[in-house]
């Protein structure tokens, strides 16, 4: 399975999070609901996600959607550690800044026009949590075709009792709410927002993703699974894979992420079985870098929609962007333009930077010698911009 790390988690940090409430406020008209988790469910969560039916890590039941403080540099981030939550709350991450800036119009056109412009100050005047939760329920929406969908919330009850099931203390009290309605949604989401920002909320984020998108269609959605029966949206390190960014990032849970159907292999030898990539462009975009491997990223994702990439600089997941929409519509918006690095960690000297990207001089490696040394003095993330902009100049402010 293509996955955009491979390597073996680090220990998540520790985050002050709100407890999860007990009560939950409904207003799903469909007396049906909510219903109780099974015992078939709460095992086929957790074979999607992890490929096993053991319980998830405490790192994940500990991690919520939470802000940083409004004082903070970053008012607009949600805080990240060290873990294999982090690529699920920066593909959310990458929603919020989507939402909280481009729908500014006022904002754009300052960045447009050259204007210094201040996110903290503007996200300060916004409702935050009110924006997260926006972000979260088109996120799940979208991966129920904008048909229906399915919620997650832990109730106060035990569901499951199986002497063949371990326990989390999330999974077996899940109580399953349906939407056929996005209003209906976005307001229970809202009416709910602190079982999102509390301890699980982001497990609880993607068990509701999973319901909603279904086995079935994450099997169809994959294609042909190289185990013929799971697609593990997680690595063995509960790292997220291409599959989970895809069906954050689209609804649709590819295992690849080049444009379309792949029939032949890079040598030009035709493949088993056909991989399935990314059919529309998305939009939020993936960018990647890697010293030991290559990772094969189609336009779809390269050239999103928005000026917003989901970020892999070897291991190290985060958020690119830039504010002028116009660099993905015109050749010359890319010659010379800024672009926002942000990536959530504790640490302030990692968590935000803004780099300068000039495509106007190239910046030559004749050899293969030169190649080298420009690895080992250039960082991750300036390589995995190249990816998209070959030999452009970078600079750091």
């Amino acid at each position: 399975m293509s996955k955009l790390d491979d390597s073996p988690m680090e220990l998540c940090q520790n985050m002050v999070l709100p407890p999860i409430s007990a009560k939950v406020s409904s207003n799903s008209q469909n007396t049906a609901w909510p219903k109780p988790i099974t015992f078939n469910q709460a095992v086929d969560l957790r074979k999607v996600l992890l490929g096993t039916p053991l319980p998830i890590s405490k790192e994940w039941k500990n991690t919520g959607f939470v802000f940083y403080d409004e004082s903070a540099p970053t008012p607009w981030g949600l805080q990240t550690s060290l873990c294999g939550a982090r690529g699920v709350v920066m593909c959310v991450q990458s929603w919020i800044i989507k939402n909280m800036f481009f729908k500014n119009k006022d904002l754009v056109s300052a960045a447009m026009d050259g204007k210094i412009v201040s996110l903290a100050d503007h996200a300060r005047r916004l409702n935050r949590t009110k924006i997260l939760m926006e972000c979260l329920s088109e996120m799940i929406w979208r991966a129920g075709d904008k048909r229906s969908c399915k919620i997650c919330i832990t109730g106060t009850k035990v569901h499951v009792r199986n002497t063949t099931y371990r326990g989390d203390g999330i999974t077996e009290k899940i109580d399953i709410y349906k939407f056929d309605s996005y209003p209906e949604l976005l307001k229970f989401m809202s009416n709910n927002s602190r079982e999102w920002r509390g301890s699980g909320g982001v497990l609880l984020f993607v068990y509701s993703i999973i319901m909603t998108r279904g086995t079935k269609n994450i099997l169809k959605d994959a294609g042909t699974p190289e185990d013929g029966k799971w697609v593990q949206l997680l690595t063995d390190w509960e790292e997220v894979t291409c599959a989970l960014i895809n069906l954050l990032l689209t609804g649709k849970a590819a295992l690849y992420m080049h444009n379309g159907l792949k029939f032949y292999d890079n040598s030009g030898k035709t493949l088993d079985c056909p991989q399935q990539g990314i059919d529309e462009r998305s939009d939020i975009g993936v960018l990647a870098y890697n010293d030991e491997r290559r990772i094969e990223i189609g336009s779809m994702l390269k050239t999103p929609k928005y000026p917003i990439w989901i970020a892999s600089a070897n291991r190290q997941i985060g958020v690119l962007f830039s504010l002028k929409p116009e660099l993905m519509n015109h050749w010359r918006a890319e010659h010379f333009f800024d672009l926002h690095h942000y990536t959530g960690l504790l640490e302030r000297s990692k968590n935000y930077s803004k780099l300068l990207v000039d495509t106007r001089l190239d910046r030559y490696d004749k050899t293969r010698q030169d190649r080298h040394d420009r690895r080992r003095r250039v960082p991750a993330i300036e390589e995995c911009i190249l990816t998209k902009w070959a030999n452009a100049v970078i600079e750091t402010k």
